[in-house]
């Protein structure tokens, strides 16, 4: 066979052309970006911050420390107008002529509810007169429930600590009985992070099992916010946002009438608790899945339901939906100690990425 096949092969010459193009997309200042993908206000999403990584949390979800926390919020100050909820609400009013500002804007938000929230970011927000949304599951609220999520992450920091024999011997026979071959301690905080909302009496059941009572932990170290605490933020003049009933999956786990419910009851809650006539509501994990009709006819229906936030970056969405950018992780490169620039133009990119795919995909392609 004649090598010519070989060697006029497109293929080594697309690969070459496609990184060079990826290339040149990381040097593209977001400057650019921001000029092409045009946002009035960007999003981002926190969920704690804290010098010492909270055994609940250390498994499931990155955090900062108080001195890049800080960073990042000096960062803002120096390159964007950072708003608050009431001001977000006039911009999505169509009927308003409220001016916009000629810098970029962000809306800071966190999620969850932990006290980190009160005890460590209070007074870093206060500290620089900037504006914040806390969303809280309100099942979490004066420590009543634990999230899975956080009873997951408690079970791995166990595991990690009892000596091999022991974890066989306590978790082996449920392992198995739950599609588990190997046993190892490798794999079983695998299977222990791989485990859902759906399976929480059976997070209950491992954690009885290998002696972590998520009952003393609530009590003794009281991880989410108070009432008292929400209460004192809304003072403070922070907006106070509804995370759900329960913090599940709303797209995979609940009918219309659950959604319906998770949202309403929730956004009610904070409305009695706070006096805010219409709370902000936030997507736990994602609203990828839930139907837009269905959103639209709730905010019509329900006057305490207000805007709603999503995590998927700078996607397009609905008037009423704002969307996104992870910020927790304390990966990647950073300038003054702060790595938000990094992740907000990665942001940028990636959407312009799919932008871009999505103007060139032939037509009848989904």
């Amino acid at each position: 066979m004649s090598g010519s096949s070989i060697d006029n092969d497109p293929m080594p010459e697309i690969l070459i052309l496609k990184t060079l193009v990826r290339g040149a997309m990381q040097i593209v200042p977001t400057r650019i970006y921001q000029t092409w993908v045009r946002r009035d206000v960007v999003g981002l999403c926190y969920h704690l911050v804290s010098d010492k990584w909270p055994p609940h949390v250390t498994h499931v979800c990155p955090v900062k420390n108080t001195e890049m926390f800080e960073a990042d919020l000096k960062y803002l100050k120096n390159e964007y107008d950072v708003i608050g909820y009431q001001e977000l609400c006039e911009r999505r009013n169509e009927h308003t002529s409220k001016r916009r500002s000629s810098r970029p804007s962000i809306v800071l938000t966190l999620d969850d509810g932990y006290r980190e929230c009160f005890d460590i970011v209070r007074p870093l927000l206060i500290k620089h007169n900037i504006p914040a949304i806390f969303f809280v599951t309100t099942g979490f609220v004066d420590n009543r429930t634990m999230f899975y999520r956080n009873k997951i992450s408690l079970c791995i920091e166990r595991v990690n600590r009892l000596p091999q024999e022991q974890v066989l011997k306590s978790l082996s026979t449920l392992a198995n009985e739950n599609g588990l071959d190997s046993t190892t301690r490798k794999s079983i905080c695998d299977w222990l992070l791989r485990l859902g909302y759906e399976d929480s009496e059976l997070i209950d059941r491992i954690g009885s099992l290998i002696g972590v009572s998520f009952t003393d932990y609530l009590e003794t170290k009281q991880p989410y916010m108070t009432k008292e605490m929400l209460r004192t933020l809304s003072n403070d003049g922070f907006t106070i946002g509804a995370h759900g009933l329960t913090h599940c999956n709303l797209g995979l786990t609940h009918s219309n009438h659950g959604i319906r419910e998770e949202i309403q009851s929730s956004c009610q809650f904070v409305h009695e608790l706070t006096g805010l006539g219409s709370p902000p509501f936030a997507f736990p994990f994602t609203g990828k899945r839930v139907p837009r009709e269905l959103l639209s006819d709730i905010r019509r229906t329900c006057p305490t339901v207000g805007l709603l936030f999503d995590s998927r970056g700078l996607i397009e969405d609905k008037p009423f939906l704002q969307q996104r950018i992870s910020s927790d992780s304390s990966a990647g490169p950073k300038t003054r100690g702060s790595n938000l620039a990094g992740l907000i133009h990665i942001a940028y990119q990636s959407q312009f990425r799919q932008q871009a795919i999505s103007t060139n995909r032939p037509r009848g392609r989904k």
